[in-house]
């Protein structure tokens, strides 16, 4: 028997035996193709395909690179090097493969699907929803692309589309349990959470084990504020996926809510497995041992509040012999130069030497704080001669009230955390007291809207940084504030603050509380229920007259 008619023998065989689910025995015939032709692309199809079919991506690729580019023309060979190149996110290697595929099929849905699956790894949502609505348009009745478009209209924001696909996603396939995270996920987003928990509950149903649904639902309930229902959910997702990092971040705040600090901190720690980025030195990330006399640079990770507040623990460490260097934005520096032992340096300005360095939230858990051991003594301080030149610009006879009413527009639970201005009109009907603008990009429509006139002092512009900010925040008599960080600032001023919370309150502060650990000036007010600022506005004006 010559060797041509043995090749396409063994050949048949491995066709048989792969079709047949004997992946053994398909690779044996193969490896003794290639011992009588080593260029055999047939073989190395077979063997890539099996490659792949075991799990093993990578594999699959080398020999599937090497088939193709020997024989272009062996499309099947190119879809499932595109498919290998998915699974290792090598989105723009699939991308090609798959216009290819779709060139020469341009009828077949699959390509145009996994084409789409390549573009939205990419970011390119919107090529890749008109390749999926095509896909979709070739036959309708397939549920996948339906699921894939409905999560890149969400993607996009395009929520009540997204809804609308994955919906039918799940009425052509009741059992599609990424729909249903899908769906969850989609409905949160416009927040119907009740909604949310229920499809998420019924895909659990159908996928006890999937870690996503788990995680998705445990994002829902914690929207929900049932803190021990998300906690259950995270450690649920985490098991079944140990390197979650999503699961572990979120389970953090689920714990620091309820207060517990020995866990929570540590989970807090997986931020860098998600979508944070650590600043990268060549020293060691301190772990929590002695200073021995050494060097430790802090450094700001999050928003300028976030610095305010975990700043507190800087001071700690210089009692403790630690040489402290803390690195903070630029609008913080001169107000954060007066603190005890440490040395302020502005992001992007030259460092000293130092031995070890850590993220200033990272302190409390390294620093094993709890909610009764946090240092909550007055930290800040405002420069007295600002103070008394405010001081003398506020003539008021009354209460002079500082009010800022929403935070950072790129923080994406600004829509929540924030209130409408209007819904500060009946302080400044009071005769009693002397409102103080504090909100630095107070627009005109807000102040008009708010009825502010005369009535409202406001000197803004005068505000060239946060130690100026300390100073007008340091002459007033109380701070009505929402989360942001005029919050932090006051609290760390030891200035009378009350704090006006959504009902979905972060983390920091706790569950149901109305005090703050982190603020003995602070009182808490917190919505009844999701977007209810106008209780949280009576709680105020009924609370004002009896402020001393």
């Amino acid at each position: 028997m010559n060797n041509a008619v043995l090749l396409q023998s063994m050949f048949q065989r491995a066709v048989q035996a792969f079709n047949g689910g004997n992946l053994e025995m398909a690779a044996a015939e193969c490896e003794r193709m290639l011992g009588i032709d080593r260029r055999n692309t047939a073989a190395m199809h077979i063997l890539g395909s099996v490659a792949f079919r075991r799990g093993d991506p990578a594999g699959a690729a080398d020999l599937l690179a090497k088939v193709v580019k020997q024989d272009p023309g062996r499309i099947q060979a190119v879809i499932t090097l595109g498919e290998a190149q998915l699974a290792l996110s090598r989105f723009s290697d699939a991308a090609a493969n798959f216009r290819k595929v779709a060139a020469a099929r341009p009828d077949d849905p699959v390509p145009h699907y996994n084409l789409g699956l390549a573009l939205r790894g990419l970011g390119r949502l919107d090529e890749a929803a008109a390749v999926l609505e095509r896909c979709r348009d070739m036959d309708p009745s397939v549920p996948a692309p339906w699921n894939v478009l409905g999560d890149i209209r969400r993607a996009q924001g395009r929520l009540d589309e997204a809804v609308t696909c994955l919906e039918r996603a799940i009425q052509l396939d009741p059992g599609h349990s990424m729909a249903y995270n899908n769906l969850g996920v989609a409905l949160q987003a416009q927040d119907r959470t009740e909604e949310a928990i229920s499809v998420l509950e019924r895909g659990l149903a159908l996928q006890p084990d999937d870690p996503e649904l788990h995680y998705s639902l445990g994002c829902s309930l914690q929207e929900a504020t049932r803190t021990a229902d998300a906690t259950a959910s995270y450690r649920r997702a985490i098991a079944l996926r140990p390197d979650y990092g999503a699961a572990h971040w979120n389970l953090s705040h689920s714990l620091l809510r309820g207060g517990d600090f020995s866990e929570g901190w540590a989970e807090y720690d997986w931020r860098w497995q998600t979508v944070q980025t650590a600043d990268r030195h060549p020293q060691p990330l301190w772990t929590g041992d002695p200073a021995d006399g050494r060097t430790i640079l802090l450094w700001e990770e999050q928003g300028l509040g976030d610095t305010l507040q975990f700043i507190r623990f800087a001071p700690q460490l210089a009692a403790a012999g630690w040489k402290v260097v803390a690195v903070v934005q630029k609008p913080l520096k001169l107000l954060l130069s007066n603190l005890a032992g440490v040395e302020v340096l502005a992001r992007g300005e030259a460092l000293p030497p130092f031995d070890v360095h850590c993220p200033l939230m990272g302190l409390p858990g390294r620093l094993g704080s709890t909610p009764e051991t946090i240092p909550s003594r007055p930290y800040l301080a405002a420069e007295p001669g600002k103070v008394a030149a405010w001081r003398e610009r506020l003539v008021s006879q009354g209460l002079r009230v500082g009010v800022v009413w929403r935070g950072n527009p790129d923080n994406k639970r600004n829509p929540y955390r924030s209130m409408p201005s209007p819904l500060l009109a009946g302080l400044l009907n009071r005769p009693d007291v002397q409102l103080v603008n504090l909100q630095k990009d107070a627009q005109r429509d807000e102040l008009d809207a708010m009825g502010a006139g005369a009535r409202l002092f406001d000197a803004t512009s005068d505000l060239t940084d946060f130690s100026d900010t300390a100073a007008l925040v340091a002459s007033l008599d109380l701070v009505v504030t929402v989360c942001t960080s005029v919050c932090h600032l006051a609290g760390g001023l030891g200035v009378p603050t009350w704090v006006l919370l959504d009902a979905r309150a972060d983390w920091r502060w706790f569950e149901g509380r109305l005090d703050s650990p982190w603020y003995p000036s602070a009182r808490l007010f917190r919505q009844p229920s999701p977007g209810d600022w106008a209780s949280v506005m009576a709680q105020v004006s009924e609370a004002l007259p009896g402020f001393k």
